[in-house]
């Protein structure tokens, strides 16, 4: 009886571990992937700040220039000895205080073979080159146009130019006007030079700086109009049934579309978490999706840091402080004011720095893998608020060569987020790929958000190669969703755009996600995370001590006629 059982014992801890090692030590699937890269002018923006934030108006120009570059360089004017001019292209000035310039700057400007762009003030200064204009004073504005095709767009304050006086040879590219018949010339264009007398690229300003762009570079416009629309904040307390409807409509349309992912849901009552794996429904829909015209975009982790609820906090950026996230978000929070000393501050920022780099590559490599382990495939990042520090974005292009939505400027606040009305790829991106968001979203608390991102739509389609994006929350229900899209396909000269269709990588530890042409190409080991393996044994579980329970009623039958035959 004590060898039976012995036996007993031996052949089910074989059946166990054999089945253990199938679920664990699974085989891989590779599959082909391609590249992303474009080729472009070698661009300089070099400005002179008033206040440290004014590199925010930088990036604005170096969101612009990105349609039509991937290689940009920001000096301020004081480390203009740092460069070669002969290095670039292009040259763009950005005067942003009143002040006199370095001497070799003034005289590299005047000698130099490319094209200089030349914004708000002392262009007076490179000489002969800036003499078709002649700054005169300043002038308040809250119109704007364009001379190409006299398209008018108010904006929402206003704005501070420059009053210039141009050469009867140069050619006003747009003008402003403020509540009489008189125009002021805003960006005049004189042969291969350019000069724009406003003071600030926040939109629409920059709207119609970067129309200029286009004679700038001498880049012919495409004549297109993406448009595309994201499903945003979608989480694992989504409502699958809604969400499929959404999804058969729009495919039954033709319809491609973003669906911003959200991998995990925190209860911001009782801080729970609930994962993909604990909502199986949710994740059939989101394949189907997938399958038929959804792109995945990776939008955060948890979307929460702190205590709020995901959806509703920010999580790469710790908004009640405004600084990048410095701390574990249990831990109580530390300012300048709890350290005796600068240089104990200083430690503490710089310990800081170590946390958030950790932070958010962990955020970014589970959210990948929880996908992936569920065969969901994120094309692209969107941060949680478009909210994150420069530090954010480095970590970010490490792993994808594509995102979405509006770019936070610099690390001094994450208000005054941006985007230029087309794509681009600025180079604080560090190589991503920027798909703008440029026409809003639909408020359940407005009546009329659809009319007005319907407005905004038709405003862009007068701008070379505006994308038309906005976003829609599905808990605003089905029918609201088939309103908004009745009202977009009406935008003349638009198309539906699919993300699938571009060049984007995904590139997270053995999982490789890379799209062309409308493929979906992944590299991935069956097993590539803990969660996944996690996953996949809860799913064995009952299945194993099926079998077991099985082999072990078998193995008794056994034993107990072996018993009777003796």
């Amino acid at each position: 009886m004590a060898e039976s059982y012995l036996e007993l014992v031996i052949t089910v801890k074989r059946i166990v571990t054999f089945l253990l090692l199938i679920v664990i030590v699974a085989g891989s699937i590779p599959v082909q992937a391609a590249k992303v890269g474009t080729e472009g002018s070698r661009v300089l923006i070099v400005y002179s700040p008033k206040q440290e934030e004014d590199l925010g108006q930088a990036r604005m120009m170096d969101s612009l220039a990105g349609h039509f570059s991937n290689d940009i360089k920001i000096i301020e004017d004081q480390d203009w000895r740092s460069i070669n001019p002969k290095d670039f292209t292009q040259i763009i000035y950005m005067g942003l205080e009143e002040k006199q310039l370095p001497g070799k700057l003034v005289s590299d400007i005047k000698l130099f073979k490319g094209t200089v762009y030349a914004f708000g003030r002392n262009s007076e200064q490179f000489g002969k080159r800036f003499s078709f204009v002649k700054r005169t004073g300043g002038v308040l504005v809250n119109k704007l146009k364009l001379t190409s095709n006299g398209f008018e767009m108010q904006t929402a304050e206003e704005r501070l130019a420059s009053i210039v006086t141009p050469s009867a040879k140069s050619k006003v590219l747009v003008s402003g006007m403020n509540g009489s018949t008189a125009e002021y010339p805003l960006v005049i264009q004189n042969g291969n030079d350019f000069y724009c007398g406003l003071e600030s690229l926040f939109n629409p300003s920059g709207y119609f700086v970067g129309e200029s762009l286009f004679s700038f570079f001498g880049q012919k416009p495409t004549g297109k109009h993406p448009m595309y629309l994201r499903l945003e904040d979608v989480h694992p307390k989504a409502d699958a049934g809604e969400l499929m409807k959404m999804a058969k409509y729009l495919d039954k349309r033709r319809i491609p579309y973003i669906v911003s992912l959200i991998p995990v849901y925190v209860d911001p009552q009782t801080h729970k978490e609930t994962h993909l794996k604990d909502v199986p429904k949710l994740v059939r829909t989101l394949r189907y999706m997938q399958g038929h015209g959804g792109s995945i975009v990776l939008h955060g982790y948890r979307h929460q840091y702190r205590h709020q609820g995901t959806g509703e906090g920010f999580e790469f950026w710790d908004v009640d402080y405004d600084r990048p996230v410095y701390q574990d978000n249990d831990e109580k929070p530390k300012t300048r004011k709890d350290f005796k000393s600068g240089e104990a501050y200083k430690s503490f920022v710089q310990n800081g720095k170590a946390f958030e780099r950790k932070y958010i590559k962990s955020a970014v490599e589970n959210g990948v893998e929880e996908l992936a382990a569920h065969k969901l495939y994120p094309l692209a990042f969107e941060a949680p608020h478009y909210a994150m520090s420069e530090a954010g974005y480095q970590i970010l292009s490490e792993h994808f060569s594509t995102y979405v939505g509006q770019v936070q400027l610099t690390n001094h606040t994450w208000e005054g987020e941006y985007s230029a009305i087309y794509t681009s790829a600025p180079s604080f991106l560090n190589g991503m790929k920027l798909y703008p968001e440029t026409i809003g979203y639909v408020s359940g608390d407005e009546p009329n958000s659809i009319a007005e991102m319907k407005e905004k739509a038709m405003n862009a389609t007068h701008f070379s190669d505006s994308a038309i994006a906005g976003f829609y929350h599905p808990y605003l229900g089905f029918e609201k969703l088939k309103e908004l899209v009745t009202a977009l396909e009406g935008v003349p000269n638009a198309e539906w755009f699919d993300l699938k269709a571009e060049d984007n990588r995904t590139n997270v530890g053995q999982i490789r996600i890379q799209t062309s042409e409308g493929k979906v190409d992944v590299e991935k080991n069956s097993v590539t995370s803990k969660y996944e393996r996690q996953m996949m044994i809860s799913r064995w579980i009952p299945k194993i001590i099926v079998i077991i329970s099985a082999v072990i009623l078998f193995v008794l039958l056994i034993v107990r006629r072996r018993r009777k035959q003796l």
